[in-house]
């Protein structure tokens, strides 16, 4: 596995290694490379800022529940670093490229469109999506590149450095439903010039593990405890949403504890 470095200011393209010794995936990967690479003192749609996506440790392989991607870089919104992530098939086909993590700094001066092969990538023209919706967007993203690809793309809210805008994942049946939603990193996206990256694995394959039994009945029993799991049905039937009671029963919606403040004050 290797992390794609990507100049937008120079076209420039390179690939680095993982680092050593270090299993390192999504939300750790990006603090990672966010201290090595990038700058505290950078402002958020700078030059010298970074916009980071990442798989998992598992991305690209056999595992079940596995392919999840995470973007990443300073937020907007608090200054930070803020990590946010999603499902859909981006996760999943960026390992089968062969590749851990995408680092994406400078700024271009024209949208731009990242193109992820396992051969390498590129960076090309986002011509005509530009001002697109997503779901519009992607339509011709497929009609030049092909049904098979994923695709992590930003709407006009990027376009224009909101701070709320997100990342849109493509899911398994190639709609821009899944959002990477949190600390405006569709707007960091948006600040480099980049306006979709598209990930074609159709010549990438599956990782392979070091000891392919111990993989195999480890990945089976992963998933049996997946379709057995008392959170299984109620996901299914629900989604994320089904933790609102539990949250708000247990004291952990920011509402809550504005509530109980202005109870607490005596008029």
């Amino acid at each position: 596995m290797k992390i794609l470095k990507v100049n937008m200011t120079e076209g420039k393209i390179e690939s680095i290694p993982v680092p050593e010794g270090k299993a390192l995936g999504g939300r750790g990967m990006i603090i990672h490379l966010m201290n090595e690479h990038g700058s505290a003192t950078a402002h958020p749609f700078s030059s010298e800022a970074l916009f980071i996506i990442t798989t998992g440790i598992l991305g690209g392989s056999a595992a079940p529940n596995a392919h999840r991607i995470s973007v990443g870089g300073k937020s907007p919104m608090t200054g930070g670093i803020k990590e946010a992530n999603a499902g859909g098939n981006v996760g999943f086909k960026l390992g089968r490229c062969g590749f851990q993590a995408i680092i994406v700094e400078g700024k271009s001066d024209e949208w731009m469109v990242l193109k992820v092969t396992a051969g390498g990538a590129s960076i090309e023209p986002a011509g005509d999506i530009v001002g697109l919706k997503n779901y519009d967007a992607c339509d011709k993203l497929r009609g030049r590149y092909g049904d098979k690809i994923g695709i992590a793309i930003i709407g006009r809210a990027g376009e224009m450095k909101m701070v709320n805008s997100t990342v849109a994942i493509t899911d398994p049946e190639s709609r821009p439903s899944r959002h990477c939603a949190r600390g405006g990193m569709g707007a960091v996206m948006g600040a480099k010039g980049l306006k979709a990256v598209v990930v074609d694995d159709s010549n990438g394959e599956l990782r392979k593990p070091v000891n392919q039994e111990a993989f195999k009945a480890a990945a089976k029993e992963c998933a049996e405890a997946i379709r057995t799991g008392p959170f299984t049905e109620p996901f299914h039937q629900f989604g994320t949403p089904m933790f609102v009671d539990i949250d708000d029963e247990r004291g952990a919606f920011p509402h809550t504890t504005i509530v109980q403040v202005l109870l607490s004050i005596r008029i």
